[in-house]
């Protein structure tokens, strides 16, 4: 039986309205509108859902067998053929599998993992994107790199684009003739940058260039690519993107960054699924979920305006619970939508000092001019504010012309500070 669809966005805005009372609020809290939250086994039930999707486990025998294979597969004679014909031929989740088994596998001989990488970007199936993806966090050598982006190119990811511009980057090295062969391959790699209206492939690197650096900055924007079509998430790479989400788990850090590299890299269909990962019983897993749209920022609001997702209903069930609130108005800020400022700004006046701070800092980020009469008379008046509260707010209604010399308050950390004023200037690129 075919598992069920994944809950959609419609399901998701939802999540608000359906929750009940199950928590008490601060007395002294501003009202939400939204009843606490209710947490449930969001990651497990989606394992479940998928269960039958998915990369199968590989065993070391059959791994071995598709090493061999690409071994022999490497010759020009008929036998070669067979072994090439064969792993054309083969299962594409085994296939992909095996393939990633030998790419993660740490004793691995260098030439193996290369080979491999070289099949998966040509045979590998689309569910390998979250797995390949944590590959750029650990594979070292930069001609595997080439084979690396290109498998994720090949299924609407620009994570790996990055490793291209760097290669095409790099000065003279030690060891120079991999420098100049890695090179080479990433010059060739160029071509398969997504054709638009003003550019197709051709030998003129300077244009070739340009290109790279416009796909790099669409994807960093977007988390999608320009001038192609979305291509809907698969059941298997969804089975595979929520097996990774049980990673959130952990208490040791190791699992968390893994998962968290991924998903900040991964296209913006993993943002309905994150959002959804923030009612999860598990108090790890909703807290890294939200720290981790945090640090996507301003993707998710765009995202959500070209969904048409209302996330301060999301966001809005979700600050009412007390342990949680100062990461869902992290998220919030993070996001770019004035949509949350209404939400936001009640914590200023009523809120305890982490929650002052917490608010102002998301408003920071994602408040307009509406703001700013309340923002001044909030500065004027005796409410306790901690430095960084205080700064924040300077940034927020200071004039454009002025932001300079917003004087910084007596305690606030100089590197506190300055990530406050990155923040502002980010503000350019808001939705």
């Amino acid at each position: 039986m075919k598992p069920s669809a994944p809950l959609g966005m419609a399901a998701l805005t939802l999540l608000g309205a359906l929750c009940v009372s199950a928590c008490a609020k601060p007395s002294m809290a501003p009202s939400t509108n939204n009843p606490a939250p209710v947490w449930s086994a969001v990651v497990e039930d989606h394992l479940q859902i998928y269960a039958e999707q998915g990369l199968p486990e590989v065993r070391a025998d059959d791994r071995d067998d598709f090493l061999e294979a690409m071994e022999l597969a490497e010759g020009s004679d008929q036998m070669a053929g067979r072994f090439r014909s064969r792993l054309e031929d083969a299962d594409p989740l085994l296939l992909t599998a095996a393939l990633l088994a030998v790419v993660e596998d740490l004793t691995a001989e260098s030439v193996d993992k290369t080979r491999a990488y070289a099949w998966l970007r040509a045979r590998g199936d689309a569910a390998m994107l979250p797995r390949l993806t944590l590959r750029l966090k650990y594979e070292k050598d930069w001609l595997a790199n080439v084979d690396l982006a290109l498998a994720l190119l090949k299924y609407g990811s620009g994570a790996g684009l990055d490793a291209i511009h760097n290669i095409l980057s790099a000065q003279n090295s030690a060891n120079q003739e991999a420098v100049d062969l890695a090179r080479f391959r990433a010059m060739q790699a160029l071509a398969f940058l997504p054709p638009s209206s003003a550019w197709q492939a051709s030998d003129d690197f300077d244009r070739n260039w340009q290109r790279l650096l416009e796909v790099q900055a669409y994807w960093l924007k977007f988390r999608q690519l320009p001038d192609v079509e979305p291509v809907a998430a698969s059941d298997a790479q969804r089975a595979e993107l929520w097996r990774m989400m049980t990673r959130l788990r952990s208490q040791p850090l190791r699992p968390v960054d893994d998962a968290r590299f991924v998903y900040t890299r991964l296209p913006n269909w993993v943002f309905e699924p994150l959002q959804q990962t923030i009612f999860d019983e598990n108090r790890y897993v909703r807290e890294h979920a939200l720290q981790t749209l945090a640090w996507i920022g301003y993707p998710v609001g765009l995202w959500a305006q070209q969904q048409n997702a209302n996330l301060a209903v999301t966001y809005g069930a979700a600050l009412d619970s007390p342990d949680l609130r100062p990461r869902v108005m992290e998220a919030m800020g993070a996001s770019g939508l004035s949509s949350m400022q209404d939400l936001l700004l009640p914590w200023l006046r009523t809120g305890n000092l982490e929650e002052i701070t917490a608010a102002a800092d998301a408003l920071l980020r994602c408040a307009d001019e509406r703001v700013n009469a309340e923002l001044t008379a909030l500065l004027q008046s005796q409410t306790p504010l901690s430095p960084e509260a205080r700064y924040s707010l300077r940034l927020l209604s200071a004039p454009a012309e002025t932001m300079g010399a917003v004087v910084m308050p007596p305690g606030l950390d100089p590197s506190e500070a300055a990530r406050r004023v990155q923040w502002w200037h980010e503000r350019a690129q808001k939705p």
